[in-house]
């Protein structure tokens, strides 16, 4: 480690080990379209000042670029950001860190500014951007190492709750990193990460747990909702052993009614977010089935509104499971004829998963 530098290997080991506080100056909307993990957002540059630097940049050149910035930050507005970082770096016994996109010209004048106020900080070399590059080789090297055992089954076979049940030590929850439920109709209220987000997440979680002798994994497809799986751990994924969690049809449309529909009932456009996503597999039903699954969706509707009532809805759901979700599965499943190390209902499979 230099005077004025962290490097990224060491950055990446303390995020790991939730052992660093990281300051990072860029403009929000930077910020928001990926972080560090756990990191802070205080600028050194708001996003309209950014874009006036970007937009002096482009036509005058960066040395008249640096004066408007220098500027716009400057008496009290530069005493209230200072200030801002150093009541940050007060609040935690962790050590503190400061970074920008490349590591370059923000956190280096955030670093000055901080020293001159007796508060020396080291920044990270290369930036964020280095950061996000490191945790991509990363976690293609953990996908390498480390062994999966993904659950499968039909929709609504209970594979999250499943997972749930087990030592979160060994799982690595996909779901809850995309904030999604992989499905046509598993969006929610509130929005996804960012794809870098979700990719960084991802492999720091891999780093986290890296000593499990294996990491159970939910069966998912390339994408959930929005977001891709990054390729070496969609290889991974794909070709890993699988448990087959098997549970009839009923059982399935019980399990969808609860989560889709029952734990769903407090939001004000339930039903109306139901037909979106509906909407969204029209073309592969058909439109026969889609009509008539459309019609019940109305009616659970009116159900609901009438006498408060949710169960009419597990007619279209067993429609849905039967008609689409079911053969694209088995469809998928034949495909990639995986390795079945067990096979059953989430009873029996937990009476075996000491023999795994």
């Amino acid at each position: 480690m230099s005077q004025e530098f962290i490097f990224v290997s060491e950055l990446w080991e303390k995020v790991v080990n939730s052992s660093a506080q990281v300051i990072d100056v860029r403009a929000p909307i930077e910020f928001n379209a990926g972080c560090i993990p756990g990191s802070i957002n205080l600028p050194i540059l708001t996003d309209i000042e950014r874009e006036q630097v970007g937009s002096t940049y482009k036509q005058l050149g960066s040395d008249v670029a640096i004066e408007l910035g220098h500027q716009l930050v400057q008496g009290s507005v530069k005493e209230n950001r200072v200030k801002s970082w150093i009541q940050q770096i007060q609040s935690t016994s962790l050590p503190t860190f400061i970074t920008c996109f490349r590591g370059g010209m923000r956190s280096g004048i955030s670093q000055t500014w901080l020293k001159e106020q007796k508060f020396p900080l080291l920044r990270l070399k290369g930036g964020y951007k280095l950061f996000r590059q490191h945790s991509l080789e990363q976690l293609s090297s953990l996908c390498q190492k480390q062994k999966l055992i993904t659950v499968t089954g039909k929709t609504g076979a209970g594979k999250t709750k499943f997972l749930e049940s087990l030592s979160q030590e060994k799982v690595l929850n996909l779901e809850l990193l995309a904030n999604h439920r992989g499905s046509a109709f598993g969006g929610k209220s509130s929005p996804q990460p960012s794809p870098a987000d979700y990719e960084i997440n991802l492999a720091i979680q891999m780093a986290q747990k890296q000593n499990a002798t294996y990491l159970w994994v939910e069966d998912e497809s390339r994408m959930i909702g929005s977001i891709c799986q990054p390729q070496a751990f969609f290889d991974s994924l794909r070709s890993s052993p699988v448990v087959y969690l098997d549970e009839p049809l009923e059982v399935r449309v019980k399990n969808t009614l609860q989560e889709y529909v029952i734990e769903s009932a407090h939001e004000i456009d339930l039903f109306k977010n139901l037909r979106e996503s509906l909407y969204r597999i029209k073309s592969k039903l058909g439109g026969s089935r889609f009509s008539e699954i459309e019609l019940d969706m109305f009616l659970s509707e009116e159900k609901f509104k009438q006498h408060h009532d949710l169960e009419y809805s597990a007619k279209w759901i067993e429609k849905i499971l039967a008609w689409y979700y079911d053969p694209l599965y088995e469809r998928s499943l034949a495909k990639r004829d995986p390795l079945i190390l067990v096979q059953g209902n989430s009873d029996f499979i937990r009476s075996q998963i000491t023999t795994l």
